[in-house]
């Protein structure tokens, strides 16, 4: 009778599952669509109505993209205000425009998406998600006032490499990590993460332009150059091309300094290998002949008793005495 009664629940339960799986899927694509029609207030509040405990890690995390990437106006990352615009509108005019929307959205990103990792931590894509969180954080430095940088880099290492590692990374994800790495002077990891992004995205500049400082740390001027080229070539903003023709330009002026160097050292090898040693010069050998004898000097005369000896003046004696 029990295992009827599990067996009756089982079969009610599945379908509802179900249900509300598939009412999930429809969810997240009609949400989709509108951030793709630029309704993103309207998106917003789809997600929200669906599942307004922030139970759902997908529904969760397509709410939580929304909220950083499209939102007019936030408060730390807590509040958020939202527009709908029309295709002709950027993104970033409406920003400038909303600074009197009012913030009528709680939703507290780190917070939400912490709950849903402790509870599911074999999902990683709460792992991306939180990686992303802290990467806007950094670079707007407008949210978790009591965290610093030196606190949000290794989250972003922490939640970027566990989110690779099994298969969730795009090329901005990989930018991100490649950030992280040089901004905690690990160049060498930090170049391999934005290789990877040029990989799945060969023109985006700002990985060509800080692959070309991670070289440059690296001591690989070469390649520091090419990159640089290309960040020259790809950048369109004025500013950001500036600063990459600057640095391709004193990348030019170290190799030619180290390309003469090299060249002057060479030479100076070639010469110092091609001149002859000195001999050394040789102390002549002693003379096998005899030395002769030298005759003893004779003696002094004695002075005549009869002449008296004066005592000589001092001045006189050391005079005499005094090295010629």
């Amino acid at each position: 009778m029990m295992r009827f009664r599990v067996l009756l629940l089982l079969s009610w339960l599945l379908p509802v599952a179900g249900a509300w799986a598939q009412g999930e899927s429809i969810v997240l694509q009609r949400a989709n669509q509108l951030i793709l029609e630029r309704k993103y207030e309207s998106a917003f509040v789809l997600l929200q109505n669906f599942d307004p405990e922030h139970k759902r890690p997908a529904v969760a995390l397509m709410a939580s993209e929304l909220a950083l990437q499209y939102h007019s106006r936030h408060l730390n990352y807590r509040r958020f205000a939202f527009r709908n615009l029309s295709l002709t509108q950027p993104l970033d005019s409406i920003r400038v425009l909303a600074r009197t929307d009012t913030l009528a959205f709680f939703f507290p990103v780190r917070t939400i998406l912490e709950g849903l990792h402790k509870k599911y931590p074999d999902n990683y894509k709460l792992d991306k998600g939180l990686a992303d969180y802290y990467f806007e954080v950094q670079q707007c430095g407008c949210a978790e006032p009591g965290r610093t940088e030196d606190n949000l880099f290794p989250l972003m290492v922490q939640h970027y490499e566990a989110a690779h590692k099994h298969g969730y990374g795009d090329y901005l994800s990989y930018y991100a990590l490649g950030y992280a790495y040089m901004r905690l002077g690990q160049f060498k990891a930090s170049s391999g993460a934005f290789e990877h992004t040029i990989s799945l995205r060969k023109n985006y500049a700002l990985a060509h332009f800080n692959l070309a400082y991670d070289y440059i740390e690296l001591h690989q001027l070469p390649k520091a150059r090419h990159e640089a080229q290309l960040a020259v070539a790809l950048f369109t903003e004025p500013q950001f091309k500036s600063d990459a023709q600057y640095m391709l330009e004193n990348l030019e002026r170290r190799i030619t300094k180290l390309k003469a160097e090299a060249a002057a050292a060479k030479a100076a090898a070639a010469k110092k290998k091609s001149t002859p040693k000195a001999t050394a010069a040789r102390k002549p050998k002693p003379s096998k002949k005899p030395i002769p004898k030298i005759a003893p000097m004779p003696r002094p005369a004695a002075l005549p008793d009869s002449l008296p000896v004066a005592p000589a003046p001092i001045d006189t004696l050391r005079s005499a005495a005094r090295p010629e």
